[in-house]
């Protein structure tokens, strides 16, 4: 309300009447509460504060919630709360940082409130190394080095991983090439890389709380000129009983000098060493007639691209020629041998190229390995599978195959060695019958076991008896024997018969079998006694 009152020289005149009542516009609000931090992350910190004691008259609508760095008390981020609290992301990790907090209502925005206490964010990843650089360049290998991180993130940096690409293009893919050096050192020596090949590389340091921010890329260089690349793999063609004709595909890949002949190399079948066929082809031709070959021999053979940096790497080795008369077959390649016990193999091999003749069938070989005996003929068979049977446990063996054809036998294939598994009891023996044609005997007659176990059998042993609780051996026998009698057996009575094989390892299983003896018969009356003579019969003394 408001009074008016007039004055003059004289002085003051009377008071007006009060006027009506009025009210007067709002105000911007009063200052928020100092903020506290209540929750810190590696970048954002929550804070909270009360609101103000006064609104000025208008509700608050909103807070902004401002972080400054420290020391230099600089604004960085504000964010707008219409809470108590507020969220500021995206701060530095492991820095400094103070909050103040101002009320806004339909006025406007109030004075800030005091600044918070200075807060520091976590620890963090690294900041990114110093630039990386390349200098020492070799053909297979130069020497990266960097400068350390100047933020560690608040924890000590213990390694750096190495990324690098190769190829000119600035598209070309980074892949890790160094996972964690596991030191602070700044320079690492890069191996194993492609010569005359550009390269470009870069570095990240490496904390306690995680991998850091990549360093600027090293500008591209390039490995010094090599020798050249491998070529293909060379293929065999026009093979005869001492030449053949080898050829191949040029390498792959500038090697920064150019290509001048080819080394051409030949080794046999087992062999290890190489033995060169051309030292110097003399030019980029990519074939080579090869010739003075021994006959009936296997040959491998590879290549070699020249330069003037040298000898370059070998082509993987071609497939085996086989020089011979035309109509042999080749030798097999090595069988493959699976199902392996201690007593049979299954022998598993490919039908070869038949030189032009038919092929009627194979002969599977055998050898003990540790043994100075020869390949001895294990079986013949027309077919590509044959399982191996009677071997000895616990014995290392060679199997290799010759292939019988119209144009004659093969050379002898690849050997492929196994062990057999340790022995075992022998199985059973195998059909197991009784003859019993009389009340009081027996005839018990078997055949060997299906599989020895790995040991040859070295007796059978046989029992009989009305039951399993009254058997009893009646014989132990040699291991060529294949029948045993039984006697003193009770005429119609039911009898069980068991056979047993033994070996070195042990005892089989019984073959069983049970049968009834025949039913005993009354014997036929004896003929009538007649004596004559009885007068040239002497007297029987007494005496």
């Amino acid at each position: 309300m408001f009074q008016v009152e007039g004055i003059s020289s004289v002085g003051r005149g009377d008071t007006s009447a009060n006027s009506a009542l009025v009210r007067t516009g709002p105000l911007l609000p009063a200052t928020p509460s100092t903020p506290s931090v209540t929750g810190v992350g590696q970048y954002s910190a929550l804070i909270t504060w009360s609101a103000p004691g006064y609104d000025g008259g208008s509700a608050v609508l909103s807070y902004m919630a401002s972080a400054y760095s420290m020391p230099e008390d600089t604004l960085v981020k504000s964010v707008q709360s219409e809470n108590l609290q507020a969220n500021i992301t995206e701060l530095l990790g492991f820095a400094l940082y103070i909050f103040r907090v101002r009320a806004v209502n339909l006025v406007g925005a109030g004075s800030f409130s005091l600044a918070s206490d200075a807060t520091r964010t976590l620890q963090v990843p690294p900041g990114p190394p110093g630039q990386a650089l390349v200098t020492d360049l070799e053909q297979y290998a130069f020497l990266l080095s960097w400068g350390l991180p100047v933020f560690d993130g608040g924890s000590a940096v213990t390694g750096f991983r190495v990324w690098c690409s190769e190829g000119a293009s600035l598209d070309s893919l980074f892949s890790v090439l160094i996972s964690d050096t596991g030191d602070t050192a700044t320079s690492s020596r890069l191996f194993g890389l492609k010569g005359f090949t550009p390269y470009r590389c870069y570095v990240a340091a490496i904390n306690d709380f995680g991998l850091g921010l990549p360093s600027a890329v090293a500008d591209m260089v390039r490995t010094l000129p090599v020798p050249p690349y491998s070529p293909w793999q060379p293929g065999i063609s026009d093979v005869g009983l001492a030449q053949l004709l080898l050829s191949w595909e040029a390498p792959q890949g500038d090697s920064g000098s150019e290509l001048s002949g080819y080394k051409v190399l030949r080794r046999g079948s087992g062999a290890e060493a190489w033995e060169v066929v051309c030292n110097d082809t003399g030019s980029n031709e990519t074939s080579w007639a090869v010739a003075d070959l021994d006959s009936y021999t296997a040959h491998y053979f590879a290549v070699a691209g020249l330069n003037s940096i040298g000898d370059g790497q070998l082509s993987p080795i071609s497939d085996m020629a086989f020089t011979a008369a035309i109509g042999v077959p080749y030798p097999p390649a090595s069988p493959i041998l699976t199902e392996v016990s201690p007593s049979s193999v299954l022998v598993t091999f490919v039908a070869p190229n038949s030189g032009g003749s038919n092929i009627t069938g194979y002969t599977v070989e055998l050898a003990v390995s540790n043994a100075p005996s020869s390949f001895a003929q294990a079986v013949n068979t027309t077919s590509l599978s044959v399982r191996l049977l009677g071997l000895l446990g616990s014995t290392s063996y060679r199997v290799r195959v010759v292939v019988m054809s119209t144009g004659g036998l093969s050379l002898p294939g690849q050997v492929s060695q196994f062990l057999t598994s340790p022995a075992v009891a022998p199985a059973a023996p195998t059909s197991i019958a009784v003859s019993m044609d009389v009340p009081y005997a027996a005839v018990v007659t078997w055949a060997e076991p299906l599989d020895e176990g790995g040991q040859p059998v070295q007796a059978y042993v046989v029992f009989a008896g009305q039951s399993l609780a009254t058997m009893q051996e009646i014989s132990r026998l040699n291991a060529q024997a294949r029948s045993a009698p039984v006697a003193r057996l009770l005429g119609g009575t039911a009898y069980l018969f068991q056979v047993y094989a033994q070996s070195a390892v042990g005892q089989s299983p019984a073959a069983e079998l049970s049968g009834n003896t025949p039913s005993p018969t009354s014997p036929a009356a004896p003929e009538m006694l007649v004596v004559s003579n009885l007068e040239h019969q002497r007297p029987c003394s007494k005496t």
